[in-house]
């Protein structure tokens, strides 16, 4: 930024200057008289004078690289600038302070163009490499849901259902003799409970 860091103090006009420099004066030269009157420093009171005198031009002349008047550095100042309309202070810091708010935002805007792109490129790789895991798991399951549907062997089936009808076969040649086995224990139960009695 070419605005300076540490901002100058404003004034409007050199005659607001000179009145400052009018003031400042008086309050030292009251000061100064307080202060002689109440010792005995009475004939040095003019040497004195002087020489605060000299240092308050050496203070203002120090101050005026941090003046600003009517919005123009001091050192920068010319007559034709005296005869120009007055600087609205705070609507140039508002200035500044928007100008400012623009940049960090241009930077702000800047880092996400750099960095942003490059986040949302891994997060694809990644939504990618997610993916193609996922597709080879469903692969496999696939592989081995057909492995467990394969059809046995006719031969076996064969095998199987002949064993299964010769159980059915047996199991009807002996129902009659169940049968008869349930009704003789559901008589011996009748007559135990008979004697029981």
């Amino acid at each position: 930024m070419d605005r300076e860091d540490m901002p100058r103090i404003g004034v409007d006009t050199f005659d607001d200057l000179e009145r400052i420099k009018a003031g400042f004066t008086r309050q030292m030269l009251a000061l100064l008289d307080e202060k002689l009157s109440s010792s005995s420093l009475g004939g040095e009171g003019e040497a004195i004078r002087a020489h605060l005198m000299a240092w308050r031009d050496r203070t203002f002349e120090i101050a005026k690289p941090n003046l600003r008047v009517n919005g123009i550095n001091y050192e920068d100042h010319t007559k034709e600038a005296d005869e120009t309309e007055p600087f609205d202070e705070a609507l140039d810091r508002q200035i500044w302070a928007n100008h400012d708010e623009k940049l960090i935002w241009d930077k702000t805007l800047a880092d996400s163009r750099r960095v942003k792109p490059v986040q949302i490129q891994k997060l694809v790789e990644d939504l990618l490499v997610r993916q193609r895991v996922e597709e080879e798991i469903l692969d496999q399951d696939e592989e081995d849901m057909e492995a467990d549907l394969t059809l046995p062997d006719v031969g076996e089936m064969e095998k199987a259902h002949r064993e299964t009808l010769a159980y059915f076969g047996d199991f009807q040649k002996k129902v009659p003799e169940l049968l008869e086995k349930v009704s003789n224990i559901t008589r011996v139960e009748e007559d135990m409970q008979r004697l029981e009695q």
